[in-house]
C-alpha cells in the first residue's frame, strides 16, 4: 500500500494535468505498472491521453476504462490519425535527444535522413545494411537506433552494446550485421542500448528493421533504396498538401 501511495504521489507531482484524472484512475495506472510520462487532454469526452513507457493510452477520468489503438478525426475530407500524429511527435523528440549518440552512415550529398531501429540477429536488418551505399548514393543518410527484440538478456543486446562501445562504430556495425564477431571495445563504455530499446517500445516499434522518417512516420520492415526514396517523397508531398 505504501509503494502504491508513493507511485501515485510521483505520478501526480510529475504532471499537473494528472490532477484531471480521478484518484482511482491514477491508482489503477500505478497498479498496472504503467510508467506515466505525460498526460494531456483527449478529444474523447471523459478520457485523457496518457503517454507511458509502454505506449500511448486513453484513460477515462474515472479510471474504469482504458483504450489503446488509433483515434481518428473524421470531420474533414480525409481521416486524420490523431494517435499516430502524437506518436510521430514523440518519435521526433526522442530521436533528437538520442541523435548525438546514434551510429550514423551519412550521405555525402544528404537530402534526407532516416532513423532505423536495428537488431544484429535480424536477417532483413543485415540486408538493409548491405545496401547502405545505395541509400547514401540517393542522398539518404542512415542513423541507427538499437532495438534488440529479445530484450536485455538476449545475445543481440550484448552484440549491439559492443557496436556502440567499439572504437570504430561504423566498422563494428558492418561486421555485426554480416554475422561477424565483436570488435575491440572502448574501456569503461556505457552503451545506451536499454534507453534505445525503451524508446522503441514507447514509440510503437515491435519489429526490426523499422524505419522512421524525418516527419516521425513509422515504416515497419525492409525497403530497398529506390522504394524508400519514393516513400520519402510521397510523405513529403502529403505533408505539403
Amino acid at each position: 500500500m505504501e509503494k502504491l501511495a508513493l507511485l501515485l504521489s510521483v505520478f501526480l507531482s510529475g504532471n499537473s494535468l494528472a490532477a484531471d484524472l480521478s484518484e482511482f484512475a491514477a491508482q489503477r495506472l500505478a497498479a498496472m505498472k504503467l510508467q506515466v510520462e505525460e498526460v494531456s487532454e483527449s478529444t474523447i469526452p471523459g478520457f485523457m491521453q496518457v503517454v507511458t513507457g509502454q505506449g500511448l493510452f486513453y484513460v477515462s477520468n474515472d479510471g474504469k476504462q482504458l483504450l489503446q489503438g488509433n483515434l481518428y478525426n473524421i470531420e474533414g475530407s480525409s481521416p486524420v490519425n490523431l494517435t499516430e500524429r502524437k506518436l510521430s511527435e514523440l518519435r521526433i523528440a526522442g530521436i533528437n535527444k538520442l541523435k548525438p549518440g546514434l551510429v550514423t552512415f551519412p550521405a555525402k550529398d544528404e537530402k534526407y535522413r532516416i532513423s532505423v531501429f536495428t537488431d544484429t540477429s535480424c536477417g532483413y536488418c543485415g540486408k538493409l545494411h548491405q545496401e547502405m551505399q545505395g541509400y547514401n548514393d540517393l542522398g539518404i543518410s542512415v542513423q541507427y537506433i538499437a532495438f534488440p527484440r529479445g530484450g536485455a538478456r538476449s545475445a543481440a543486446f550484448q552484440d549491439l552494446a559492443s557496436v556502440w562501445c567499439a572504437k570504430d562504430q561504423q566498422a563494428a556495425m558492418t561486421t555485426m550485421q554480416a554475422g561477424g564477431s565483436r570488435a575491440e571495445q572502448q574501456p569503461m563504455c556505457q552503451a545506451p542500448i536499454e534507453e534505445h530499446y525503451q524508446f522503441g517500445v514507447r514509440s510503437g516499434v515491435n519489429s526490426t528493421p523499422t524505419i522512421v522518417l524525418e516527419n516521425g512516420m513509422l515504416l515497419p520492415g525492409y525497403r530497398n533504396p529506390e522504394e524508400l526514396l519514393a516513400l520519402i517523397k510521397r510523405a513529403q508531398l502529403a505533408e505539403g498538401s
